[in-house]
């Protein structure tokens, strides 16, 4: 990858990154059952800390266009000035890239979720005996 375009992802991943690696400690809820994120509870900690990233980066980039980090302070730019000003991202192209990966995430939470739910449902419906005790009928109690 040329350097160029390294950067400017580098800086792009800085709200990008609240939206994947939230998804991702969102996505350790699905941890097996002898995992330790799931022996240790662990994954409820994830779960928190991976939707409250998501919820901060979803309410700066689908917010109004106030609330966009523009500008800068004593460090310098904000990531998002540095794509605008020192790339030449347009406005409307930086807000559809967050929004497009955040829509991408979503999507991914949701097949990963109807996936459990397809394996649970075929697991339900399976032809292994259940260890329900099952009555009998006998010719006594007909």
């Amino acid at each position: 990858m040329h350097p160029l375009y390294a950067r400017q992802l580098i800086t792009f991943a800085g709200d990008g990154g609240c939206f994947a690696i939230g998804t991702l400690l969102m996505l350790t809820m699905y941890a097996d059952d002898d995992h330790a994120l799931r022996r240790e509870r662990l994954r409820w900690v994830c779960l928190i800390v991976g939707a409250l990233a998501f919820m901060d980066a979803r309410a700066t980039w689908f917010g109004p266009a106030a609330r966009l980090p523009l500008g800068g302070d004593d460090r310098g730019l904000s990531d998002a000035s540095v794509l605008t000003e020192s790339y030449g991202w347009t406005l409307s192209l930086l807000v559809s890239r967050y929004t497009q990966l955040a829509t991408g995430c979503v999507a991914v939470l949701a097949l990963v979720y109807l996936a459990g739910l397809a394996g649970a449902y075929q697991a339900a419906t399976s032809s292994t005996p259940s260890s329900f005790p099952r009555s009998r009928r006998t010719a006594a109690t007909h």
